[in-house]
């Protein structure tokens, strides 16, 4: 029996948030957005909308889950309460420093949520930018931490205690 906690590190740091009246943007469709599109669809996410930049890869993602392609092009166009960056950009090394959406170009959405799944660093450009257009930001970290406590609630029946992600966040640093 194997188990896979992305799902449930994914929709830790949403808590109660209602996905059923949100429409999201998803961006990317490796392995990881894969985990992200099966959460948004087990908690009834309004409307998904997914893109790549190649304008390619995202297609069997959205076909396999029910969701909409966009071209890369437009994925500004769209409003998104949930934007996800599932891409490796603003990753630790040669993407650092870049960001797969422009806040700036995007239609403002009140309650907006940015979503980056990359945890080093824990600000990236992404995120930097969405809590300048006003968004409530979750970074990678916290998807690192909600997968941290399914594992060790499926290997010890409880909670993974707080001072074990303080002890993680305190190593993790200003990373």
């Amino acid at each position: 029996c194997g188990d896979n906690t992305d799902v449930a590190g994914f929709l830790a740091p949403l808590g109660a948030e209602p996905l059923d009246r949100m429409d999201a943007l998803l961006l990317g469709a490796g392995g990881a957005a894969h985990a992200v599109a099966a959460a948004l669809r087990l908690r009834g996410c309004r409307r998904v909308r997914v893109c790549t930049p190649g304008n390619r890869r995202h297609l069997d993602l959205a076909g396999r889950f029910g969701f909409t392609p966009v071209a890369w092009e437009e994925r500004h166009d769209l409003p998104a309460g949930l934007v996800i960056n599932a891409t490796p950009l603003g990753m630790h090394g040669k993407t650092e420093g870049e960001t797969p959406y422009d806040f700036a170009r995007a239609p403002g959405v009140p309650g907006g949520i940015a979503y980056d799944i990359v945890y080093n660093p824990a600000r990236t450009r992404f995120l930097c930018e969405a809590a300048r257009a006003g968004r409530r930001c979750v970074n990678g970290v916290e998807m690192f931490f909600g997968q941290a406590d399914a594992q060790f609630r499926i290997w010890t029946g409880q909670a993974l205690p707080e001072a074990a992600r303080s002890a993680l966040e305190a190593a993790l640093g200003d990373r």
